[in-house]
């Protein structure tokens, strides 16, 4: 089973179409539980997150996070991706499989433009990241967000896509 993360500003919607695309996984049985991160959103965030069924912590309680998710797997994703047909098994293969870190890989069909693609600095969680309970442990200690830990796992291409935030922003 996985427990996810998703760290958040502002970001109802970008929120909400994250869940939405995460039902799936809930509902196989793979995503046990959710976790969102806020910084102190002013928007309708916290009332996504609670909606949805999600625990909600602030950055300074970062750290406790290992002690309070449920699954010996994390997933970190960005608020805005969402991972496509197939993530499920995918998933699943390399979690009974593997014991090392994984991301998605970019999608085919959803991705920037060329010279937006080229210009821009991607985000270290812009595939999401699959990783082991205690790896997510190690990082997280001296970790100032999630993309700080993401940046700092190596990680193995997983055969299923994700649509990037990035792509969801600039089509919106």
């Amino acid at each position: 089973m996985i427990s996810v993360i998703i760290q958040c500003h502002n970001q109802e919607a970008e929120l909400a179409k994250t869940l939405s695309s995460l039902v799936s996984g809930a509902v196989e049985g793979i995503i046990s539980d959710v976790s969102i991160v806020d910084e102190g959103s002013s928007d309708g965030t916290a009332t996504v997150a609670d909606a949805a069924g999600c625990n909600v912590y602030s950055p300074n309680e970062l750290a406790k996070l290992p002690a309070q998710i449920r699954s010996d797997w994390i997933m970190l994703i960005e608020p805005g991706a969402k991972p496509l047909h197939g993530w499920i098994e995918a998933f699943t293969e390399h979690i009974n499989n593997g014991q090392t870190s994984a991301k998605m890989s970019p999608s085919v069909n959803y991705r920037l433009p060329f010279l937006k693609r080229l210009l821009r600095k991607s985000s270290p969680l812009e595939y999401g990241l699959l990783m082991p309970k205690r790896e997510f442990a190690n990082h997280v200690k001296n970790a100032k967000n999630l993309a700080s830990i993401a940046s700092g796992s190596r990680a193995v291409k997983l055969r299923c896509e994700m649509v990037p935030a990035s792509y969801s922003q600039l089509m919106a």
